[in-house]
C-alpha cells in the first residue's frame, strides 16, 4: 500500500503526542515533594528520612542509572533505604511484680454470730459484768476501766513473758511475796510454801463462778472484745484462738516439785517493766533461767503452787471446752 504525505504527517503527529503523553505521565508520577531533589538525569528522588544520618544513607544508597526523558519505561523504584520509616529501639516490657499482702491466718475456733445474741455495748459493759459477777468481786479482784479493753489486753500478756502492761485486768495478790527465812543460797532464795495462800480467795471465788454465765457474759462482749483485739494491734487476728492458745500454753505449764527460788530483779527485768509501764514494779525473778523465760501466764501458775494449779488446770479445761462449742 502507498503512503501518502498525509498520511505520514499524521502518523508523525500521532507518535509525538504519544511520546509528550508518557513523558508527563512518567513527570506526574514521580512528582517531587517539598524536600525533593532532582538527578542529573531529570528524574525525581526521594530525599532520605531526617531521622536517618545523611552520610550513612548517602553511602549506603546505590546510585540511580541513567534515564532518558524520551524513554517509555518507568524510572526505577526509590532506594529501600531512604524510604524506610526510622527504626526505633524495641519497648522492653518491664515485669509487673505485685507484692502480695500478707493472708490473715484461719480461723481455728469461731464464735457464731447467734451465740453472740444480744450483744453487749460498750455503754453497758461495766453494769452487765457487775450484775453477773457482783460488784464487789469486781472491785475487789479487777480494774475496772476500761474493763473490755484490760481483759483483752491482760489475756494477750498472759501469752507472753514481757511484764504486765498498765492495762493490767488483775489487781495484785494481797500481802507481800513470802521468803523462806534463813533460807539463803547462791543460786536463789526459796519462796515460803505459805506464799500460795495469797491467791487462795480468788481461786475459790473463780472455782464457784458458773461456767455458762461466764461463757455466755464472754459470748456477747465478743464483738467488743474482737474489735478492741484489732485496735490493740491484731488486724488480722482472731481473739477467741488467741485465749484458746493463752489457755493451752498454760495448760502445758511444767509441774515444779521443788521450792521455787527468786532473786532480786535484775536490771534488764527492771527497765522492762518501767518501759511497759506496770501497775508494780517487780522486785524478784526466778533464780532458775528456764522458768523466767515461761511466759507471764505460766509464771503465774507456778507461783499460785502446784495443789492449786491442778485445780486450776481443772477450770480452764473445762472452760476451754465451752469456748470451743461457740461456733457451733
Amino acid at each position: 500500500m502507498r503512503l501518502t504525505t498525509r498520511n505520514v504527517v499524521a502518523a508523525t503527529v500521532s507518535l509525538g503526542v504519544l511520546a509528550v503523553a508518557l513523558i508527563a505521565w512518567q513527570v506526574a508520577k514521580q512528582s517531587p515533594a517539598s524536600d525533593g531533589t532532582t538527578t542529573a538525569s531529570g528524574v525525581v528522588t526521594r530525599a532520605p528520612l531526617r531521622e536517618a544520618a545523611p552520610t550513612a544513607v548517602a553511602a549506603a544508597t546505590p546510585a540511580s542509572p541513567a534515564v532518558s526523558t524520551a524513554a517509555s519505561e518507568p524510572s526505577p523504584p526509590a532506594s529501600p533505604i531512604a524510604a524506610a520509616p526510622a527504626q526505633t529501639a524495641p519497648k522492653v516490657p518491664v515485669e509487673s511484680r505485685t507484692v502480695a499482702a500478707p493472708s490473715a491466718p484461719a480461723i481455728k475456733h469461731s464464735v457464731s454470730a447467734r451465740a453472740t445474741q444480744p450483744p453487749i455495748l460498750p455503754n453497758e459493759v461495766d453494769r452487765v459484768v457487775a450484775q453477773t459477777l457482783g460488784p464487789k468481786t469486781m472491785a475487789r479482784y479487777f480494774y475496772l476501766e476500761p474493763l473490755a479493753r484490760r481483759f483483752v489486753a491482760s489475756v494477750d500478756q498472759l501469752g507472753e513473758r514481757t511484764p504486765a502492761t498498765s492495762q493490767w485486768l488483775l489487781k495484785p495478790a494481797r500481802g507481800e511475796l513470802l521468803l523462806a527465812k534463813n533460807r539463803r543460797a547462791q543460786n536463789g532464795q526459796p519462796i515460803a510454801a505459805a506464799n500460795s495462800q495469797r491467791y487462795a480467795d480468788f481461786l475459790r471465788w473463780f472455782e464457784r463462778t458458773d461456767n455458762a454465765r461466764l461463757l455466755s457474759l464472754y459470748a456477747r462482749m465478743y464483738p467488743l472484745l474482737q474489735q478492741t483485739y484489732v485496735e490493740l494491734g491484731h488486724p488480722q487476728g482472731y481473739f477467741n484462738d488467741r485465749l484458746i492458745a493463752v489457755m493451752d500454753q498454760m495448760l502445758a505449764t511444767p509441774v515444779q516439785k521443788s521450792a521455787l527460788r527468786v532473786k532480786p530483779a535484775s536490771p534488764e527485768t527492771l527497765a522492762a517493766a518501767a518501759q511497759t509501764s506496770t501497775p508494780t514494779t517487780p522486785r524478784y525473778e526466778f533464780a532458775d533461767p528456764a522458768l523466767e523465760a515461761l511466759s507471764t501466764g505460766q509464771k503465774m501458775m507456778l507461783r499460785i503452787g502446784p495443789s492449786q494449779a491442778a485445780r486450776l488446770k481443772i477450770k480452764l479445761k473445762t472452760l476451754r471446752a465451752g469456748l470451743v462449742r461457740l461456733g457451733r
